[in-house]
């Protein structure tokens, strides 16, 4: 606070500090690690607190055992400015070894009517249901034992007349039309009245014609329907 006083260094700070490691130091003293570090400069004893390691890991907040189910990006709201190596630690400290030693459940539990859907919807569809990640889906079908619906590679096949020719409806003329063909395959655009450049050739429009039609264009596909 302005214009309060500094706090006076302890007069067993410098024996409990040698003794202990830092963290247990600032506990004792109720202070922080800026606070720590000056009175160790103070006292000359930083040089050998440094050689032991002198910033000591965060530690864990009382209230974590609590809060060590819930998925990292919540705790990054509850404990801001806090890396996700931290929670790994206190998970850890409070007897939780991993993600899944509490059946899986750190992170968004799994829906009352996953199993029904589960096996009704693959993946994709899923996580646009539940709005959460691909990984989120495969956690959960692991902890039910469950496995969403898989495509399965068939293709509705399209019923009607066949396909018209690959020929553009609008009004241009031979060479507009090999261009809009060419451009399925690959860039192509007209540099001048008469000149095309063809993935990366520049060629006049007849020469464009003949390359388009031995790629599979036909300019009398519309006269044969």
């Amino acid at each position: 606070m302005p214009g309060s006083k500094p706090r006076q260094i302890p007069a067993d700070f410098k024996v409990f500090a040698l003794a202990n490691n830092s963290a247990t130091s600032m506990a004792r003293y109720e202070v922080g690690y800026d606070t720590f570090r000056k009175w160790c400069k103070q006292l000359g004893i930083a040089d050998e607190i440094a050689a032991r390691g002198m910033r000591p890991p965060r530690p864990c907040p009382a209230d974590f055992a609590g809060n060590a189910h819930r998925s990292n990006a919540e705790l990054h709201q509850i404990y801001p400015d806090t890396p996700a190596k931290h929670f790994t630690r206190w998970r850890k400290e409070v007897g939780i070894a991993s993600a899944t030693q509490l059946g899986g459940s750190v992170g968004e539990p799994v829906p009352d009517d996953f199993p029904a859907l589960v096996r009704q919807n693959n993946i994709t569809r899923l996580c646009l249901i539940y709005r959460v990640s691909d990984s989120v889906i495969k956690r959960w079908c692991r902890i039910t034992g469950l496995s969403p619906k898989r495509y399965d590679g068939s293709i509705a096949k399209p019923h009607g007349p066949k396909r018209a020719p690959d020929i553009d409806h609008r009004p241009v003329d031979a060479a507009g039309q090999a261009q809009r063909h060419l451009q399925r395959i690959g860039p192509v655009y007209r540099r001048n009245e008469d000149m095309y450049c063809v993935f990366g050739r520049v060629m006049p429009a007849k020469d464009m014609i003949a390359f388009a039609e031995k790629k599979g264009w036909d300019a009398k596909a519309w006269e044969r329907i």
